[in-house]
């Protein structure tokens, strides 16, 4: 559990996750994140970290249960320590909403995309980009409850 350890081990995921071995890539993830959340605390910058990268690790394994469940964990521990308008807490908002959008859960996305585009539009401006990003994203999950209030419309 030494630090230079934990890295070569996060180094290992890394790789994994580059050449698209997902399967690899969990195992070492999971143990990265075990033994940070032992030896630093749940808080830890670098455990939120890794348990940001397990999440996404479950997200290409199609695994999006386990990955809300992480990033929901990390969200909240980033909206305790760092507050609701810090860089990380949106940026973790925003991987929620991803999450909650590819589950077809549009209207949970909408609101916290909103969260994060008006806050963001707030701090940084309307140029900024991770503002336009933000708008971005904001505007894909509009369109796909359109499309899907249009769909069941046409059903009834």
């Amino acid at each position: 559990e030494h630090s230079d350890t934990l890295t070569s081990i996060a180094n290992l995921a890394s790789t994994y996750w580059k050449q698209g071995r997902w399967k690899e890539d969990k195992k070492p993830e999971v143990q990265v994140v075990e033994s940070k959340k032992r030896v630093y605390g749940q808080e830890y910058g670098e455990t939120l970290a890794s348990m940001t990268n397990l999440s996404s690790i479950y997200w290409k394994q199609g695994r999006s249960k386990e990955a809300e469940k992480l990033d929901v964990q990390v969200l909240e521990t980033f909206e305790r320590v760092l507050g609701q308008e810090h860089p990380d807490t949106l940026t973790s908002i925003s991987n929620l909403v991803s999450i909650y959008w590819a589950q077809g859960r549009w209207k949970e996305a909408k609101v916290l995309a909103v969260q994060v585009m008006e806050t963001r539009k707030r701090l940084h401006g309307q140029e900024h980009p991770n503002t336009l990003t933000s708008t971005g994203k904001f505007a894909s999950i509009s369109s796909a409850l359109e499309m899907q209030v249009m769909k069941m419309s046409k059903i009834h």
